[in-house]
């Protein structure tokens, strides 16, 4: 920059005077190379900075893999000195790591043999699974460290269970923007009468939403692990304790808008500690409730009820089931067979703690499918406004080709 600017004063020097146009042009080239300078400097300081993120998160994944050799299984947290504690609080201090550079680590595990590892520095942050290489964390908003979603969609933490990385939803059922383009509000009646062919066209073209996608199997079952996991969204008030609310299911028709946060019952007829709505099939109490929670304190809307919801799954032969048996509705504690599908889309699936008992009296809803067919079918989720006991949050149905139903009561959900 040094040399650039006497060449021009040098210049300048050989004629009589400077002219005001010539010290402008003079003080402009100095901005810019100013500029041109911080701005390369802001980018070399980045870079260092992720890299050191990664190298954090490398390390003390290494450790943990050690952990889980000696133990069995990952630990459960971290204490204040970087100590790796088990699932009965025992500290092993052999097993402690800090962060470089003044970065932060946050460790978290809510099955023993998957966990997510973050380290932030300033406004950057980076996470990693037991399964998935390190990915920039995904944040509500710019206020947070890492990479904000779009306008009206949760971050939703990655899950070494499924493989997925840090990703974005629709914090609603999707909404049209125009008659092509999906849209995430609290406003207007969620899309219906579309294929899942069409859902998956229709995705791609969120405005502003590079990447969006229609949610995948591994996507809507890492959101159903986390919210299984969460003791407020079980009517007992801890994991496994009654049932996850399954919302709108009630026979009331699909409610179009949604309302704040807190006010989860909104338009169910029902509220929190309502004991005399009858779910069917012996179930009664308040399971109405819309909005479920994330362990990150985001709060989902609609996804275990009111509309049913494609995702990008689809199964030639390998369909879960009933070995032996043909097209029906199965509890998840029938089904003797998950056949080849790629990601387990059943309760135990998740491997919290007593999943493996849970059924449609906890909320799960059913599986409807047939172990015996080989044409090509799609993946539909969640339950509607009349299905009840059907209706939650692991609810799958495998009945129609993705060109095959575009029904009032199937809507979608995008990702990113």
């Amino acid at each position: 920059m040094t040399n650039t600017v006497n060449a021009i004063l040098l210049d300048m020097k050989k004629r009589s005077g400077f002219s005001i146009i010539e010290l402008i042009v003079v003080v402009v080239v100095i901005g810019i190379l100013a500029t041109l300078t911080v701005v390369g400097y802001d980018d070399v300081m980045q870079s260092a900075v992720e890299t050191s993120l990664k190298s954090d998160l490398s390390n003390i994944s290494k450790q943990l893999e050690l952990y889980k050799g000696k133990h069995g299984s990952y630990p459960k947290s971290m204490n204040t000195d970087g100590c790796m504690v088990d699932w009965v609080a025992a500290v092993d201090t052999n097993f402690c790591y800090k962060g470089s550079n003044d970065s932060v680590l946050s460790y978290s595990a809510i099955v023993s043999r998957a966990y997510r590892l973050v380290a932030t520095k300033d406004s950057v942050s980076f996470m990693i699974t037991n399964s998935t290489q390190a990915a920039p964390v995904r944040a509500a908003d710019d206020s947070q460290p890492g990479v904000a979603c779009p306008n009206n969609f949760i971050p939703v933490p990655g899950s070494g269970t499924y493989g997925t990385n840090d990703f974005c939803v629709m914090k609603y059922e999707a909404k049209h923007d125009t008659d092509t383009v999906p849209t995430t509000m609290k406003e207007d009646s969620p899309w219906n009468d579309i294929t899942q062919a069409d859902a998956i066209i229709a995705s791609q073209k969120v405005n502003g939403c590079e990447g969006c996608h229609l949610i995948s199997e591994a996507e809507w079952m890492t959101i159903a692990q986390n919210v299984l996991s969460v003791n407020t969204n079980w009517s007992g008030g801890s994991v496994g304790s009654g049932y996850v609310y399954r919302g709108n299911s009630q026979g009331r028709g699909s409610e179009d808008d949604a309302s704040t946060d807190n006010d989860g019952y909104y338009k169910t007829g029902s509220y929190a500690g309502d004991m005399t709505v009858t779910c069917g099939y012996g179930v009664t109490g308040d399971s109405q409730r819309r909005t479920l929670s994330l362990t990150n304190g985001q709060i989902i809307w609609d996804i275990a009820g009111n509309r049913q919801e494609w995702t990008s799954g689809t199964v030639t032969t390998g369909q879960p089931g009933v070995q032996g048996e043909g097209s029906d509705v199965w509890s998840w504690l029938q089904v003797n067979t998950l056949g080849s599908l790629a990601v387990n889309p059943s309760p135990a699936g998740t491997g919290l703690i007593g999943a493996s008992s849970w059924n449609e009296n906890n909320g799960m809803g059913y599986l409807v499918s047939d172990a015996t067919r080989t044409n090509l079918t799609a993946f539909y989720r969640g339950g509607n406004d009349d299905s009840c006991i059907w209706s939650g949050v692991t609810r799958l149905s495998l009945k129609y080709s993705p060109t095959g139903y575009e029904g009032s009561d199937i809507s979608f959900r995008v990702a990113q």
